[in-house]
């Protein structure tokens, strides 16, 4: 097939809106019964979140903004946030009124550095961890959690790509995070439109942040009714539609996922980061590859040049390098993940003959670059 004169885009934004009919069919329940239609949602979402209780906000900045706001602790100001991360994390935090305290991350996990963190809180006052999942699979949050309940700062964890994994992604067996954040964007795993979720597993924190928020007059407590920055209704219709059709969607990602993985094995310059199929929801709507050391420097390039075929490669997270505390120190892992890793298109206007041909081209691509 001469893909050269057909006027495609193949890209990043995965979209995977459900079909009309599975829609229609969540719209009738709405409408028969809006108390039953929420019932059933939060009851779905809390056995596939693998959670005690959620809230549900117009948009994840939000949702993030206030549950930063009600954990933070120790009179500190301060959340301590990976260097590589989501372009608007930093956002995120200021306009919460907090500061960033930008770590490094590590080059294996490609999270927020324990070793930094560690080191960080033993010497600084820090109100907040924010951990934010990479990409691609969840990182082990045991450690991470140890230090929290170590040193009495609360742990928040964003999601990211890897909603639904399950309870491995924020708790261990004697410890929670104080919460976990879930995008609800058109382009994440669960399709709302728009949208953002705080799942919680303790009891004692459900019941703190319930107090803060009805403080601030969020959230009426006596009425156990959420008052402001709800997700609009039709949102939440088409959340229920998405993860009622998420198996499906997930398993057409997966058959372009598993051709990826065959076509970049053929790719010597080229090492493809692998999604955990162990994990309990484990998605595959993120082609996340790593080039070799010697392609590093043409990254940039390589992404144009695959631009210029409508192959929609963009590179991955952009070291956030903008906090006064950290303006004098470089983050030399955040630094060479973001120059090495890039991201490859997945989406449901594609099939695995889509797959062979970005493939085809990036190999093209890359010998240019040798040469």
């Amino acid at each position: 097939m001469d893909y050269r004169n057909i006027n495609r885009y193949f890209t990043t934004m995965n979209l995977p809106a459900p079909p009309y009919g599975e829609f229609k069919s969540i719209l009738n329940e709405f409408n028969n019964s809006k108390e039953n239609f929420y019932q059933n949602l939060d009851k779905e979402l809390r056995i596939w979140l693998d959670s005690k209780e959620i809230f549900h906000f117009s948009n994840c900045f939000t949702a993030i903004s206030i549950a930063l706001r009600s954990s933070i602790k120790n009179n500190s100001p301060y959340v301590a946030v990976a260097a590589l991360g989501y372009r608007r994390t930093l956002d995120i935090i200021k306009w919460s009124g907090l500061q960033p305290y930008i770590l490094d991350n590590d080059l294996d996990s490609l999270a927020l550095s324990l070793k930094e963190l560690r080191q960080c809180i033993s010497k600084n006052n820090i109100g907040c961890i924010l951990l934010q999942h990479p990409m691609v699979n969840s990182v082990d949050i045991e450690e991470y959690l140890e230090i929290s309940k170590e040193y009495q700062v609360p742990l928040i964890v964003d999601s990211v790509e890897v909603t639904g994994s399950g309870a491995e992604t924020r708790k261990s067996a004697s410890f929670s995070a104080y919460c976990e954040s879930i995008s609800l964007h058109p382009s994440k795993v669960l399709n709302g439109a728009e949208g953002g979720i705080l799942s919680f597993d303790n009891q004692e924190n459900i019941s703190n942040f319930k107090r803060f928020i009805n403080d601030i007059g969020i959230f009426s407590e006596k009425h156990n009714y959420q008052i402001l920055f709800n997700q609009e209704p039709i949102h939440k219709i088409l959340t229920l539609a998405s993860l009622r059709n998420y198996k499906n969607s997930n398993s057409f990602f997966k058959v372009l996922y598993l051709e990826y993985i065959n076509e970049l094995s053929k790719i010597n310059e080229v090492t493809m980061i692998k999604h955990d199929i162990n994990l309990k929801n484990p998605n595959f709507k993120t082609i996340l590859i790593k080039l070799n050391f010697k392609l590093c420097k043409n990254k940039d390039l390589i992404i144009q040049d695959l631009n210029k075929l409508n192959i929609g490669a963009r590179g991955y997270y952009s070291p956030l390098h903008r906090d006064v505390l950290s303006s004098n120190r470089e983050f030399n892992n955040a630094k060479r993940i973001s120059e090495s890793h890039m991201i490859l298109p997945i989406s449901f206007n594609m099939n695995i003959i889509d797959v062979r041909y970005i493939c085809k081209q990036l190999k093209l691509i890359i010998i240019r670059y040798k040469s």
